[in-house]
C-alpha cells in the first residue's frame, strides 16, 4: 500500500508544480505547448530509441505480460467499437482507445511494482509492448487517416515524419540486429540523457494544462471520457484477472502483478500524443486526470484483496 501512495505522491507533486508554474505565468502563455511539443518531438523519441535499442524483444512472450497485452487490446477494441457506433470520428476513437488501455508503466508502474509486488520485472516488457507496438501503430494509423494533401503515397508515408514512429522503428532495428549491445557510450548516452527528461516534461505539461480548464468535463466529450475511464479503471483489470485465472491458470502474486499493471492510470504520454490530434485533446486530458484519481482506491483495494506482499 505504501508503494501505491508513494508512486502517486511523486506524480502528484510534479503535476502540482506544473499547475503552479502555469498559474504564476512563469513560462508564459505558450509554456505548456512548448513543453508538450518538446516531450513529443524530442525527449520521448530519445527515450524510446535508447530503451528499445538496448532491450530484448523476446521479453514480451511471458504469461503475466501476455495477460496485460490481452486486457489492453480488449479495452482498445471495445472503445473503438463504441466510437464507431456513436460516430465519434477517427481521432477520438484512436486517442480514446489509447486512453482506455495505455498504462502508466514508467513513472507509476515502476515504484508500485517495486514496493507492492516486490519486483518490477513485469514493467519493462509492458513498457516495451507499448513503445514498440501500441503507440507507433496507433499514431501511424492516425497520421494516415488524418493526413491532408500529398496524394495517397503522401498520406501513407506521413507516419515516417512522426518522431515517435521513427524512433521506435530505429530502436527495433538496432535491437533486432544486436547492435544495441555494442553501441559506444558517446553514441547512446546522449539519447539516454535527453530521454530522461520525458517523464518530468510530460507531468509538468499535464499540470500546466489543468490551469484554467482543468476541471473534468468542462471541455465537453462527457460520453467519451466516461467510457474511457470505465474501461481503464474497471474493465481492464477485470479482463486481466479473468484471463490470468482461466486462460493462463495463474495464482497468487502471479495474478496480482498483471492485474495491478492493468489497473494503472492512463499514462501522460496519451495527453502529449493528443496535442497532435486536437479533436481528442480534452478526451485525453480528462481521462488521464480522472483515472489518476480513480486508480488510487482501485490499486489499494486490489492490493489488499488479491494477494499479500511476496517474500
Amino acid at each position: 500500500m505504501n508503494g501505491v501512495l508513494t508512486g502517486f505522491a511523486i506524480v502528484g507533486s510534479i503535476i502540482t508544480a506544473g499547475y503552479i508554474v502555469a498559474r504564476i505565468g512563469f513560462l508564459g502563455e505558450q509554456g505548456e505547448r512548448v513543453l508538450s511539443r518538446t516531450a513529443f518531438n524530442l525527449a520521448f523519441p530519445a527515450f524510446m530509441f535508447s530503451t528499445l535499442a538496448t532491450s530484448h524483444l523476446a521479453e514480451l512472450v511471458r504469461p503475466d505480460v501476455l495477460v496485460v497485452v490481452i486486457a489492453s487490446l480488449t479495452v482498445m477494441a471495445i472503445f473503438i467499437l463504441v466510437s464507431a457506433l456513436a460516430r465519434w470520428g477517427v481521432q477520438r476513437a484512436l486517442i480514446g482507445a489509447l486512453a482506455s488501455s495505455y498504462v502508466n508503466a514508467a513513472n507509476l508502474g515502476l515504484p508500485i511494482a517495486t514496493y507492492v509486488l516486490g519486483s518490477a520485472d513485469i514493467i519493462p516488457p509492458v513498457l516495451l509492448f507499448q513503445l514498440v507496438f501500441v503507440a507507433p501503430l496507433t499514431l501511424a494509423v492516425l497520421d494516415v487517416c488524418t493526413g491532408t494533401g500529398g496524394g495517397l503515397w503522401g498520406r501513407v508515408l506521413r507516419p515516417l515524419r512522426n518522431p515517435v514512429v521513427v524512433a521506435s522503428l530505429a530502436g527495433v532495428v538496432v535491437s533486432a540486429t544486436g547492435l544495441g549491445a555494442h553501441l559506444p557510450d558517446p553514441v547512446l548516452e546522449p539519447f539516454h540523457l535527453v530521454g530522461q527528461a520525458t517523464v518530468p516534461l510530460m507531468l509538468l505539461a499535464f499540470g500546466m494544462s489543468l490551469r484554467g480548464n482543468g476541471r473534468p468535463f468542462t471541455g465537453g466529450d462527457t460520453a467519451g471520457i466516461l467510457t474511457a475511464v470505465a474501461l481503464k479503471a474497471v474493465v481492464a483489470p477485470t479482463v486481466a484477472a479473468l484471463v490470468a485465472l482461466f486462460v493462463f491458470h495463474l495464482s497468487g502474486p502471479e495474478v496480482l502483478a498483471p492485474v495491478l499493471c492493468s489497473a494503472l492510470p492512463t499514462a501522460q504520454n496519451v495527453y502529449v500524443y493528443s496535442q497532435r490530434y486536437p479533436q481528442a485533446t480534452v478526451l485525453a486530458r480528462d481521462t488521464v486526470f480522472l483515472t489518476l484519481l480513480v486508480s488510487v482506491p482501485v490499486l489499494v483495494v486490489l492490493s489488499v484483496v488479491l494477494a499479500v506482499r511476496p517474500g
